[in-house]
């Protein structure tokens, strides 16, 4: 974790404005919309990916089978405005590469994206709405106070844990490491899946909680690898499949690549790495820098393994040649609780749906 620490007296400054503005909440000075039934809030408190969508994913997988479930993302970086209900056909540039991601994954799961995620409620549980969910995920939404959230699980990466970081510009903390006591549930994610119970404890003596907030330990699961482009009735691979390819070419706009790098490795260790800022929409050059160096390599000699979320957005783009594309593959992640800790985490989750089914929609503006 890399500190710029010329940048500290902005961090600081930044960092009293949001603890202000938190207190304006905390206070009801600043205005709060309480919304009834089961909203459940993914979030963080940093830049960058802390496996928020794997999360979002477990808790659809957890909740679809029982409660018409739904998740609400602010499509970050789509060329859109305004409320929109996702269909299959639109693109990642239309509602964004995670949203993308999840409704081509839950075909039958509503995906809605707003930045303002109060008018976005407004019109998901207005009376228009003749089919509103049982249950709403809210993608990375621990940051909007204007809306009274009854379940919110806040993510912190093991490998930059939150109570280490500093406030932006020196840091990745968008706000200050206090917000984590809004919290129902923290998750340390993307754990060694060994982590030793000594070191599970230290962390939770630092990250200073009160007794009724839970901790939980998760670590990411690879799996095979889908066709991005699934027109072409290409197989699935195994991941003990790659050793039999001599070079991975593993393209990745995400803000940590180092563990799916070193995750591949184990398969094939001879892996090219061509890496780009989260969320990089891929230029021209970008899929020419592609194309070229996989023209370099010999045919069939090699496989093209990409994220999921950056599947979204190359797979919409035309430039890429048609040597690459049967090449392409994403590969799939989920969450894995470590221990016996699943079991704990669900029912948790499964109680708190449960017990707010009842009067689903706006119930009062607070002052």
């Amino acid at each position: 974790m890399h500190i710029y620490k010329g940048l500290l007296p902005l961090a600081y400054v930044y960092g009293l404005i949001l603890r202000f503005r938190n207190w304006l909440y905390d206070k009801s000075l600043l205005r709060v919309y309480h919304w009834q039934g089961p909203l459940i809030c993914v979030g963080n408190l940093t830049v960058g990916g802390t496996g928020k969508t794997p999360m979002t994913e477990y808790l659809v997988r957890l909740l679809q089978e029982e409660w018409s479930t739904a998740i609400l993302s602010r499509g970050f970086r789509r060329s859109t405005h305004g409320f929109i209900k996702a269909t299959p056909s639109m693109t990642a540039r239309e509602i964004g590469d995670e949203p993308w991601q999840m409704k081509h994954k839950f075909s039958k799961v509503d995906v809605y994206v707003d930045a303002n995620r109060h008018e976005a409620l407004t019109h998901i549980f207005s009376k228009d709405n003749l089919q509103p969910p049982q249950v709403l995920l809210l993608d990375d939404a621990f940051q909007h106070r204007k809306i009274s959230i009854g379940m919110n699980i806040l993510l912190t990466d093991y490998h930059r844990l939150i109570y280490k970081d500093h406030m932006l510009p020196a840091g990745s903390l968008r706000e200050p490491f206090s917000g984590r006591k809004r919290a129902q549930i923290v998750v340390v994610t993307k754990c060694p899946a060994s982590l030793a119970e000594d070191a599970r404890q230290e962390i939770i003596r630092k990250l200073k909680l009160r007794p009724e907030q839970k901790v939980f330990f998760s670590t990411i699961c690879y799996h095979e690898l889908t066709p991005v482009f699934p027109e072409m009735s290409l197989p699935t691979i195994p991941l003990s499949e790659l050793q039999q390819y001599s070079t991975i070419v593993l393209i990745s706009g995400i803000a940590r690549p180092e563990p799916l790098q070193d995750e591949l490795k184990r398969h094939c260790p001879n892996l090219l790495s061509l890496t780009y800022p989260d969320h990089h929409p891929f230029s021209a050059s970008d899929i020419n820098h592609i194309n070229q160096t996989c023209a370099k390599l010999a045919p069939d000699s090699f496989l093209v393994v990409t994220t999921e979320k950056d599947a979204a957005r190359l797979y919409i783009n035309k430039e890429l040649s048609e040597d690459v594309k049967p090449r392409l593959y994403a590969i799939s992640i989920t969450t894995q609780f470590l221990g016996h800790q699943q079991t704990d985490f669900n029912n948790i989750i499964t109680t708190y749906v449960r017990e707010n089914q009842a009067n689903i929609g706006l119930a009062h503006p607070a002052h």
